[in-house]
């Protein structure tokens, strides 16, 4: 495993369905020769409330996505990070 380079991604969500539900934390480290080298981090406002459940699960609120951009504005820098492979 000495030898592994990926990225490793994390995404919190409003819910489980994919097709309706928004993101509301990216989350990425970057491994090289099986180290982790370089992390990528943000929330995400998904434009509605969270429920009562997704809060519970993620431990993310409704005031800790106040003022966050949403996706659309980060996409091409975290799009880039987990391209940067290599």
């Amino acid at each position: 495993m000495s030898d592994l380079n990926a990225v490793v991604l994390d995404l919190e969500m409003t819910g489980l369905n994919v097709r309706t539900e928004k993101i509301i934390e990216v989350g990425a480290a970057r491994i090289r020769n099986g180290r982790v080298t370089e992390t990528y981090s943000k929330l995400i406002n998904p434009g509605r409330k969270l429920s009562e459940k997704t809060i519970g699960i993620t431990g993310i609120t409704d005031e800790m996505l106040e003022g966050c951009v949403k996706f659309a504005q980060i996409k091409e820098e975290f799009f880039q990070f987990v391209a940067n492979i290599f």
